[in-house]
């Protein structure tokens, strides 16, 4: 019984990771969908720098992240330690293109018309997806 135990408890910590991140997609995709108008008030004021708030409902504002386009990035939450972990969120990108976490430089795979794979590198990854025009959800793995 006992291998048993031990060979299932990382499969079972798997599928329960893969569960939790489904469900944090799923909460950004909403929390953006119900609250969209304003947060595009917040990431508009917080570009022309008349907005210095730090949190909006759960997520908390990250603040402006210059680059090729200025993004408003909003952390969600993150699982694991470094140097194994991901962090979760989703990013206002005025000119609707998307960029790579902290809008640092690095390439894109396009997967789809709304998704691309990133790469910083350095050994960081990701995704992006359009939820609705100029808003972008990001999973960032180190």
């Amino acid at each position: 019984m006992m291998p048993l135990v031990l060979y299932g408890c990382p499969r079972v910590l798997r599928i329960s990771g893969m569960v939790h991140e489904s469900l944090l997609k799923q909460q950004i995709f909403r929390f953006v969908y119900e609250n969209e108008d304003a947060l595009t008030a917040v990431a508009e004021g917080q570009i022309a720098g008349t907005n210095q708030d730090k949190r909006f409902g759960k997520a908390e504002i990250e603040g402006v992240y210059d680059g090729k386009q200025p993004i408003v990035q909003f952390y969600w939450d993150g699982i694991g330690i470094a140097p194994s972990s991901a962090y979760f969120g989703f990013y206002y990108a005025p000119d609707d293109k998307p960029a790579l976490m902290d809008n640092v430089d690095g390439v894109f795979y396009p997967k789809d018309a709304d998704t691309w794979e990133f790469s910083d590198g350095f050994g960081n990854s990701g995704t992006t997806i359009r939820i609705v025009p100029h808003w972008f959800y990001y999973k960032m793995w180190f």
